[in-house]
């Protein structure tokens, strides 16, 4: 924070010393949040709404719905743009609190999955009645957080309700005196009607009110109540002379963000007789959290001889709770690990039914319609640590700093690695990539109940030319030009760096492959090749002449990769929309002039019609799976999507009908596509890409959960025009990303 920042909120909170409650809080920075809160909520609302709508792309973030609302709240990779920085950085500022960005969209992104998951739990279904029900908790959201937000206003009513506000709300939601007036009970009344499920007004009511008071709450400064009573009694008899007392104590404490504590003390004495005093303490501290938890007990006891001529006993409880946003830090890594299966599709039309591609989970896609390269592996075994600040379980990522990491774990810094190096084999035009964290450190959120995360990974992609397809990049061998060294998580392998610069260098690695950081990407530089293997590795070079046993390798440019978001949830691209051209190739390079353009599968504004659609698509060419997306093997067959002896085309070859009779249908050539249609290969009518990611679910303290996380993304060109020819760039890419997330002590 700030001197400014701290400096104005020790003023406020002095100004806000007392006993005034939450809702007499005024600042024009508070309602100002409260606003920015109410449009990130119900525009996050609005494309689930949008998604659920009959004939609509069923994705939340089609025409990055998502990534625009969440661009309006926190400014993406331009923070101070946020709608909470602009009030904070205003001179003079009444804000209350500062940097509370992450944490707010955090409970905003929160109370928005629990207001859909129980409208329509998953899988999404298109109904009119969905769409209507979210509509409906939308406005009331809005209309709760704008009476808070007219409390907040200086010079008007600290009264949330003030002019019937909040009753009018809940009238318009539930129909006041007449429920079949209802947002929800109209829908429900329609004849005929698709609602799935029925009188469930009152518990979406009660989530968009613990969804206003959670909010409010967490912009608001946190709320101390007390109680206390007392009793006490006296009293005189006598007989003997012995004393004892006794005390005891015990505590218990856990932190995080809520702590309450509870004290007691009873005394007794009886004189000339027998005196007794007895005196008991106990005091405790309870909050939620996942991360510690001590405990301590003690007892007491002792005897003395005293002559007294009175008894008394004495009552006192007292207890103290207390509420506060505690902000927690701790830290989390992140495991890459082997995906299976599908995580997400290219479809030909934009609604989603018509997929062209299977795209598999931990698998990287990239390039045109038109591209050569085949699918690869995010390959497994690196760890990346990663910062954690929660306020309860609603956590903003951060970046580990160079040189703070053990041996085999990565930072998250700029400059720092994500990954091992990346093959990309595509026979003699092979690339090795290394990606570092640049231009800015990693961000985003993670919640420790759910598991969900959307975070903002800003890549450079260093590309080499090896050409080696079977051996894109160095690797940890078990000799140098020996096998690979076959290891992983559970079970490390250790070996020698094979055709890195540090060649013969000890190395482990935790890959099947053999690829680990240790043994990093050949060192060619823009104008500077360097051998690649063989006996002279490492040297400077000019062909391949200069590289007995080994490849001349050469730089072919830093890639800018943007994974934003790289999601729990779903990342999808869409066409480009032609009514934002302003001009020819303004702002995109498919716009042929003021609001026209043939942007049809162009889904990147350098991209143009050359690189139309996405993915090498194979397809199966005959069959009951005719026209179906298949991956092929080595005999050029997809048993599984196929059908057994069925042919699975390549998708670098014409593939898929486009017209005609046989539209959509696999084929091989014009004459198995009769007229009008024509026979085209099925990557360039791609006009939607869509990657789904799964949370992590309950995160504990040292327990790695499975995670997945999607990304679909741009690729700007290389240096190299054969690379973008083959790879028919600049294009589009997605990527699945499997893992773990541990959290750490």
């Amino acid at each position: 924070m700030t001197i400014r920042a701290f400096v104005t909120a020790l003023a406020v909170a002095l100004l806000f010393m007392g006993d005034a409650p939450a809702s007499a809080q005024q600042a024009k920075c508070l309602a100002g949040k409260t606003k920015c809160s109410s449009k990130k909520g119900t525009g996050l609302i609005k494309c689930e709404q949008l998604a659920e709508t009959p004939g609509k792309v069923p994705l939340p973030n089609a025409n990055d719905c998502v990534t625009k609302v969440i661009l309006k709240f926190d400014g993406g990779t331009e923070p101070a743009k946020g709608c909470f920085e602009k009030l904070e950085n205003k001179n003079p500022t009444d804000c209350i609190s500062f940097d509370d960005t992450g944490s707010v969209e955090t409970t905003i992104d929160a109370c928005v999955n629990t207001l859909v998951s129980t409208i329509d739990p998953p899988p999404l279904d298109q109904t009119k009645c969905g769409a209507g029900k979210k509509k409906c908790v939308s406005k009331y959201l809005k209309g709760r957080l704008k009476c808070y937000q007219l409390a907040q206003t200086p010079g008007k009513s600290t009264d949330p309700n003030a002019n019937a506000c909040l009753d009018k709300a809940v009238a318009k939601y539930t129909g006041g005196v007449d429920l079949t007036k209802g947002c929800f009970e109209k829908l429900e009344n329609k004849v005929p009607t698709d609602c799935q499920i029925f009188d469930d007004s009152a518990t979406l009511q009660g989530l968009v009110e613990d969804c206003v008071d959670d909010i409010v709450g967490q912009l608001t400064t946190p709320s101390t109540t007390s109680s206390s009573t007392s009793s006490s009694t006296s009293s005189s008899t006598s007989t003997s002379s012995s004393s004892s007392s006794t005390s005891s104590s015990t505590s218990t404490s856990s932190s995080l963000a809520t702590t309450s504590s509870t004290s007691s003390s009873t005394s007794t004495s009886t004189s000339l007789a027998t005196t007794s005093s007895t005196s008991s303490s106990t005091s405790s501290s309870t909050s939620s959290s996942t991360l510690a938890t001590t405990s301590s007990t003690s007892s007491s006891t002792s005897s003395s001889t005293s002559t007294s001529t009175s008894s008394s006993t004495s009552t006192s409880t007292s207890t103290v709770t207390t509420t506060s946003n505690t902000t927690t830090t701790m830290l989390f890594d992140f495991l890459s690990t082997a995906g299976s299966g599908t995580c997400g599709n290219t479809y030909r039309d934009t609604a989603g039914t018509i997929p062209l591609k299977n795209l598999l989970c931990g698998g990287l896609s990239l390039g045109g319609g038109i591209s050569q390269v085949p699918d690869n592996a995010t390959p497994s075994g690196a760890t990346n640590r990663f910062t954690l600040s929660c306020v309860g379980p609603a956590c903003t990522i951060g970046p580990t700093a160079s040189g703070s990491t053990p041996a085999g774990v990565d930072c998250t810094d700029v400059g720092c690695l994500f990954g091992t190096p990346l093959p990309i084999s595509n026979a003699g035009l092979s690339v090795c990539v290394t990606n570092t964290f640049s231009p800015v450190a990693p961000s985003g959120t993670l919640n420790l109940t759910s598991g969900a995360a959307t975070w903002n990974f800003q890549l450079n992609s260093a590309t080499v030319l090896t050409g080696n397809p079977t051996q894109p990049c160095p690797r940890c061998s078990v000799s140098v030009g020996g096998a690979a060294c076959v290891g992983s998580p559970g079970s490390p392998c250790t070996g020698v760096c094979d055709g890195s610069p540090n060649q013969g260098a000890a190395c482990t690695t935790l890959n099947p492959n053999g690829l680990t950081s240790q043994c990093p990407s050949p060192n060619a530089t823009a104008g500077t090749s360097r051998c690649y293997r063989g006996t002279n590795n490492n040297n400077v070079c000019l062909t391949g002449g200069d590289c007995p046993g080994g490849l001349c390798a050469g730089f072919i440019g830093n890639i800018a990769i943007s994974l934003n978001p790289l999601t729990t949830g779903t990342s999808s691209l869409t066409n480009l929309n032609s009514a934002l051209c302003t001009a020819v190739d303004t702002p995109f390079a498919c716009c042929t002039g003021v609001g026209t353009g043939n942007c049809t599968g162009i889904f990147c504004p350098t991209q143009d019609t050359t690189q139309k659609g996405a993915f090498r698509s194979d397809i199966c060419l005959t069959g009951a799976n005719s026209g179906k997306p298949c991956q092929s093997n080595s005999m050029g067959q997809d048993p599984a999507n196929c059908g057994a002896g069925i042919t699975c085309r390549a998708g670098m070859l014409t593939n898929y009908c486009v017209g005609g009779a046989n539209d959509g249908l696999g084929c091989s050539s014009a004459a198995t596509c009769p007229a009008p249609g024509v026979c085209a290969r099925a990557g360039t009518q791609v006009q939607l890409i869509s990657e789904t990611g799964n949370p992590a679910g309950v995160l504990s303290v040292g327990v790695p959960s499975a995670v997945r996380l999607g990304s679909s993304f741009c690729v700007a060109s290389t240096t190299n025009p054969t690379v973008n020819s083959n790879a028919n760039l600049p294009a589009a890419g997605a990527t699945s990303v499997v893992g773990t997330i541990t959290l750490l002590p």
